[in-house]
């Protein structure tokens, strides 16, 4: 348990970027949201640790999935929000956002599965964690990159100009730089808890869809 506190506390500090929308950074996230999508993040994986204490160890495998995806997802898939003025419908916000999600994952996941057998003989255990966790810093650094690039150059939009109001080069900086060293502070925190758990093969297609549900149904 004291390693599922320290890794909340650290997802909270990465999800200050990872839950940043390029696309309107204006929006957020505050600490709140941060802090609440980390402590479901850990509820998630404490179900799973209860799960295998009381000999379910194929529903533990299934649920700590489904929590490995839904903490990485900020990272492969930063939120997508519309506004109002660019959707009136709440309800077509809410789908258009998961389908921009749904295309985006789609992509990134066609990764994970090459990553994870490049690394298969260089480690022991959980490949696909290691994987995971090489696809989510690649693309929180990709996301650093196109925002210090919007901000370098001409704004060419309204969508660019209400960036710089709540972006600078340098917070930008400083926010994927602690956004990283938070992801690697919890991928660490986090693998003896998954490592207790038993270990999914790629074959696996269960506790695998449990992990793609996990990076589409995230909060926030």
């Amino acid at each position: 348990m004291p390693a599922l506190v320290v890794a909340t506390v650290v997802l909270a500090l990465h999800y200050r970027w990872a839950l940043l929308d390029p696309h309107a950074p204006r929006l957020g996230p505050s600490w709140a949201g941060a802090a609440a999508t980390a402590a479901w993040v850990g509820a998630l994986f404490v179900a799973a640790l209860v799960l295998l204490a009381t000999e379910h160890p194929r529903l533990a495998a299934f649920a700590s999935s489904f929590a490995f995806g839904t903490a990485i997802s900020p990272a492969i898939a930063p939120p997508y929000r519309l506004t109002p003025a660019e959707e009136p419908s709440v309800l077509r916000r809410f789908v258009r956002s998961r389908l921009h999600n749904l295309r985006v994952v789609s992509i990134k996941m066609l990764l994970i599965v090459p990553v994870s057998l490049l690394l298969e003989p260089l480690v022991a255990r959980h490949p696909s964690f290691f994987a995971s966790a090489v696809v989510a810093l690649v693309f929180s650094g990709v996301k650093a990159a196109y925002l210090l690039d919007l901000l370098r150059g001409p704004a060419l939009a309204a969508a660019d100009v209400a960036a710089r109001r709540a972006l600078s080069v340098d917070g930008v900086r400083r926010l994927a730089a602690l956004g990283a060293a938070a992801l690697i502070a919890w991928l660490i925190a986090i693998y003896p808890v998954i490592d207790r758990v038993p270990e999914p093969e790629l074959d696996d297609y269960a506790v695998l869809t449990a992990f793609v549900f996990g990076l589409l149904l995230r909060p926030g």
